[in-house]
């Protein structure tokens, strides 16, 4: 199963007597259809629900309407399988095969990510900074008390700005690197963080 990670920006022209072209509005998955997001929405202007999803037997996105008796299609995604349902190298791949609606140049574009879930890896390591950062402000509230009386060692100080420190590449850590162990997102590898998470 490929899930669409994004949302799509998705536009069309009505060809009626006067042809009028709609920009692209974003659309979100609503669901899963054919091992694939679907994405259906409400157009008050056709007044028509629209529909977005994979057909498993062609192979290919479809781009239609449910008027209660059936999925009528208006269009079908001409490109290879993809997760998401645009051709990245071609906007207007699209090919319009219903004529009762009068919709021709359907489009579709990547819209912004839509964050997924965390894992429990990375649920833990934020726990893990927020319990370190708890830790930060006991020393540093210790510290003070032993300032207050003068008798807060000389190196002290040095240990917590030592902690502030790794405390700010933790908080600037992506998390999105600790599934599969990578530095697509950080310039720390995940083991050298979990040494900061312990020192």
């Amino acid at each position: 199963m490929a899930l669409c990670t994004y949302e799509i920006l998705f536009g069309f022209t009505f060809t009626s007597r006067t042809p009028q072209v709609f920009d692209p509005i974003p659309i979100y998955s609503t669901g899963i259809y054919g091992g694939k997001s679907y994405y259906t929405w409400y157009d008050s202007f056709l007044q028509y629900d629209f529909i977005i999803r994979w057909n498993t037997l062609e192979s290919r996105w479809e781009f239609g309407y449910d008027d209660g008796g059936g999925f009528t299609i208006i269009a079908f995604l001409n490109t290879a399988p993809t997760d998401c349902p645009v051709n990245i190298s071609e906007p207007y791949s699209w090919v319009v095969i219903g004529i009762d609606t009068a919709i021709s140049d359907v489009n579709t574009a990547l819209g912004n990510e839509i964050p997924t879930a965390l894992t429990e890896g990375q649920e833990c390591f934020e726990i893990q900074v927020w319990n370190k950062q708890c830790e930060f402000a006991h020393c540093v509230y210790k510290y003070l008390q032993l300032l207050q009386f003068g008798s807060a060692p000389c190196e002290a100080l040095e240990i917590l700005k030592n902690k502030k420190r790794i405390l700010k590449i933790l908080n600037c850590y992506d998390v999105r690197d600790i599934p599969n162990n990578t530095t697509d997102y950080n310039i720390f590898t995940y083991q050298e963080i979990k040494n900061l998470l312990n020192y």
